[in-house]
């Protein structure tokens, strides 16, 4: 086996390529619109929305890292690459604010207000996917 297909494998197992990243970055945004118009009126699953969220800008991320080809094998190594590559460091803080409230979410159990919401999804999210999807060669 080449050092290139040792770098594309993880384990005997193909890695996700760029085009299943940016499927599954799609479905996870999907997902997250469904959620929305679930919470207009009611906080039942707003945490769900941000981690949702991050879990679609980890695989608009994953999707470029693929191209070089990288395949993190953790968040701590994906973040650390965000701020290391230097065609995605304009992105990190806003990575890791999406990182950052989707652990507080999932792990502290921390509740976020609509306009919080809102503000990630416009702001961080937004910047991560357009971003991405420019460098990509992809429209907003």
């Amino acid at each position: 086996m080449s050092y290139l297909q040792k770098v594309v494998c993880y384990g005997n197992a193909q890695l996700p390529t760029e085009s299943e990243q940016l499927a599954r970055a799609e479905k996870n945004e999907k997902y997250c619109d469904l959620l929305r118009s679930s919470i207009q009126s009611s906080e039942t699953y707003r945490d769900w929305e941000i981690v949702g969220l991050f879990y679609s800008a980890l695989h608009y991320v994953d999707a470029y890292l693929a191209r070089i080809p990288f395949h993190p094998r953790s968040h701590g190594t994906r973040n650390n690459q965000v701020r290391m590559t230097s065609e995605l460091r304009p992105i990190h803080r806003s990575y890791l604010t999406l990182y950052d409230r989707g652990r507080d979410a999932r792990y502290e159990l921390v509740e976020i207000s609509l306009d919080r919401l809102t503000g990630l999804r416009n702001g961080e999210f937004d910047a991560v996917k357009t971003h991405v999807r420019s460098l990509l060669g992809l429209p907003s």
